[in-house]
């Protein structure tokens, strides 16, 4: 069921409407302050827009790797369930005593 969730990234009130549960909406605010925070430190003059906007970028760049690299684990899987298969059908065929 969609509802509001109040929420606060950088000192931002606002509510999203989801029919999440309402602990991982938070939770995912938390990430994006949390990563909106440590882009900010050590610049002065930076506007809560440009943290966030570099903050979805960083964010999107984590998951575009990961995915990548998810891609890659899903080949070597692959191919190593081949292997797997190619040994068990070897052995399958090999004279028993």
């Amino acid at each position: 069921m969609m509802r509001d969730i109040p929420i606060d990234i950088a000192g931002q009130e606002i509510k999203i409407r989801s029919d999440e549960d309402e602990d991982y909406v938070r939770s995912l605010a938390s990430f994006v302050d949390q990563k909106m925070s440590e882009l900010g430190q050590g610049r002065k003059g930076v506007t809560t827009l440009n943290l966030a906007l570099t903050a979805a970028l960083t964010i999107a760049d984590e998951l575009h790797k990961l995915r990548e690299s998810g891609s890659s684990i899903d080949g070597t899987l692959d191919r190593l369930s081949d292997r797997v298969e190619e040994v068990i059908a070897s052995l399958d065929q090999a004279p028993t005593e």
